[in-house]
């Protein structure tokens, strides 16, 4: 099977074949109505406000260069998903939201049923209280 382009069987027993704007699950909406529907990615999760995590990563770490505050950014949130139990579960992705992109904290996704399934609730709890927030975690539309 070596250098052989082989693609892997997929059986889902969800059905994705409902009528056209009829919601999925956690309020993910379909948006064609052709027989070769066209799949959009979503990521389920919340939305970081930029001013917020990039005040929060200056307040610990007091990087006033860009470069060193780049990196300081990037270790807050990969440290801020760890501290909630959720490293290597949680990605970061940009997702549409009100018209433009946003980074967004995505802990599922449409890609594959096994993916759409949500971390523990206690984690997501502790994300929650991270982040400030008693929202539960939003569908968003995968912006990239």
């Amino acid at each position: 099977m070596c250098g052989m382009n082989v693609r892997p069987n997929w059986t889902f027993s969800m059905d994705l074949t409902t009528s056209p704007g009829a919601t999925l699950p956690c309020g993910v909406t379909k948006t064609s109505t052709n027989a070769k529907r066209a799949w959009k990615p979503y990521c389920c999760g919340y939305i970081l406000d930029r001013a917020w995590y990039k005040a929060e990563a200056q307040a610990r770490f007091c990087s006033p260069n860009e470069t060193p505050a780049m990196y300081h950014r990037t270790r807050f949130l990969f440290g801020l998903v760890a501290e909630a139990g959720l490293g290597g579960v949680a990605h970061f992705r940009n997702v549409k939201f009100r018209g433009r992109s946003a980074l967004c904290v995505a802990l599922a996704s449409n890609k594959s049923e096994s993916a759409m399934i949500l971390p523990a609730q206690e984690k997501i709890e502790k994300l929650k209280t991270l982040l400030g927030t008693e929202e539960p975690p939003k569908w968003y539309e995968y912006d990239g």
